[in-house]
């Protein structure tokens, strides 16, 4: 990226990224955030979808990118859920290991995503209880940016 900033404008992406940030925002803009109500439930949610993913063929998709010459090492093999996928594929745990270990990090990177998130005051939070409700989102988040009060 700071290559191309640097061909098309001639600035280093420093300096770029600084004159840019200087600039008055061109949109006024509202942040949303979803979340849950109770951490289990996301944690929850989180656990099945991993479980879901499983099913739909995860061992079976990491497998073929290593089998298609993708290293265990790259970026991309980094990922929460394909390290951990890989490292039972070398035979390093057990699948049901790897499975908890995609789970439990999963979990903590949710965390840390609602740590960093609750940083900005300006966003504004819709928070599910057992299901998403859109619906309800989407009533709240009207009333939000027509400057009526929330329910």
């Amino acid at each position: 990226r700071a290559m191309e900033v640097y061909t098309l404008t001639g600035e280093t992406i420093t300096a770029h990224d600084a004159r840019t940030k200087a600039l008055p925002p061109r949109y006024a803009s509202r942040r949303f955030a979803l979340t849950w109500n109770e951490r289990e439930t996301l944690y929850a949610r989180i656990r099945q979808r991993v479980d879901e993913m499983v099913a739909a063929g995860l061992f079976e998709e990491v497998e073929r990118l290593l089998g298609a010459g993708l290293s265990d090492s790259c970026t991309a093999m980094q990922a929460i859920g394909y390290k951990e996928i890989a490292a039972s594929l070398r035979g390093e745990c057990s699948p049901e290991d790897a499975i908890e270990t995609v789970k439990r990090e999963s979990c903590r990177y949710a965390k840390r995503q609602l740590t960093w998130l609750r940083r900005d005051p300006d966003l504004f939070w819709i928070r599910h209880e057992k299901t998403p409700d859109m619906d309800r989102a989407c009533r709240l988040s009207t009333q939000f940016l027509s400057g009526r009060g929330i329910e």
